[in-house]
């Protein structure tokens, strides 16, 4: 199988920095929406089996645009949403995210049983988007699908998952808005091909960019 995990284009949260987590979320701003109209381009001649939202609005306004040039219509599932800020949501002080960016690093680095203050471990947040996961690889068998997600948390299941991304490397390799990580499933094991439209290699780590574009 083929996994495309896609982060949703900006929204006014993202300019505000701040961790907006919560139902329904901010929309896109007129940027993002471009970004997502910019999407088909990138995608629009792949096939894509299966096309998934979290229910947070902004991924499903992301992925409209694709989703009407393939002609498919979107699941949504809540277990692909953002890592949920809990006692931080809607803060954009800096220490408020600095909490959060280091749960999130402590988490890529093997700390799983960290707790988002008032909200979810690692444990927890992978066990969701595991499941969100394992459901569309038994319904295809095979076949590429499109998760329209959340910075943070394709990050996170991605440097975790992936068989050839060491400890750290997501901490590291962050997301702007409407980047991508495509991963493959081979012999039991998750690889990340692309990161942001560069190779991995089978065995490496790819250069850190920069976060342009903010975090959720």
């Amino acid at each position: 199988m083929r996994l495309i995990l896609v982060r949703h284009g900006q929204t006014f949260s993202n300019v505000n920095h701040a961790l907006d987590t919560a139902e329904p979320g901010a929309e896109l701003t007129e940027l993002g929406r471009s970004q997502a109209a910019a999407l088909v381009d990138t995608f629009g001649e792949h096939e894509i089996d299966r096309l998934v939202t979290s229910h947070l609005v902004r991924t499903q306004q992301t992925a409209a645009p694709l989703a009407q040039s393939l002609g498919v219509a979107p699941l949504v599932d809540p277990r692909i949403r953002e890592v949920v800020a809990g006692d931080l949501e809607m803060a954009n002080d800096f220490r408020s995210i600095t909490t959060y960016i280091t749960t999130l690093a402590k988490w890529m680095t093997g700390e799983l049983s960290a707790r988002m203050p008032g909200a979810e471990t690692g444990h927890e947040v992978l066990e969701r988007f595991d499941a969100a996961v394992s459901a569309v690889q038994g319904e295809l068998d095979g076949g590429t699908a499109m998760f329209v997600s959340h910075g943070a948390i394709i990050r996170m299941w991605s440097a975790v998952r992936a068989a050839n991304a060491p400890d750290g490397w997501g901490v590291e390799n962050v997301l702007g808005n409407t980047d991508s990580v495509v991963l493959t499933h081979e012999q039991g094991n998750w690889r990340v091909e692309t990161w942001q439209g560069i190779d991995m290699p089978r065995h490496s780590v790819v250069a850190g960019v920069s976060d342009r574009d903010g975090r959720l």
